[in-house]
């Protein structure tokens, strides 16, 4: 499992505490190169969240017949101007690969089974996170 993130430090984060067995970094070189390099094999499936040129550069390293799961496109929420997302779209073609976008509101009645199973991994140590939003400027989460 390859993961994308900015700057070294979240790369080795990734890596050390998440486990992933690679990381490239967005903000440190060329990320389609990157990705080739961390997925000689190509990419079966791919998480998208964040869209822009990480995306399009994604596109390019996908297998034949990858899968993407799109659920967000963070980086082009408040673009102007040339923000089309993923710029490199045309490789979906020929690549073949399958995309469909998914709502988490979708699941909205399987909540509850989420929050057991999820609460269980956080307390197993299977799922770790890290939050880096500011309590002084968000709206704090009812416990």
């Amino acid at each position: 499992m390859v993961g994308v993130a900015g700057g070294e430090s979240k790369c080795r984060l990734v890596k050390e505490e998440y486990g992933l067995d690679a990381c490239v970094d967005y903000k440190g070189g060329n990320v389609l190169a990157d990705l080739r390099a961390a997925c000689p094999d190509g990419i079966d499936v791919d998480f998208e969240n964040v869209g822009g040129d990480t995306d399009g550069s994604g596109a390019g390293a996908h297998q034949p017949g990858a899968r993407i799961a799109l659920c967000g496109m963070i980086s082009t929420y408040n673009a102007s101007g040339d923000w089309w997302s993923p710029k490199m779209f045309r490789n979906v073609i020929m690549k073949r690969a399958r995309i469909e976008g998914f709502l988490i509101a979708d699941y909205r009645s399987r909540f509850p089974e989420a929050v057991e199973v999820l609460a269980k991994w956080v307390r197993d140590g299977q799922l770790k996170y890290q939050s880096t939003w500011s309590t002084a400027s968000s709206r704090r989460l009812p416990r």
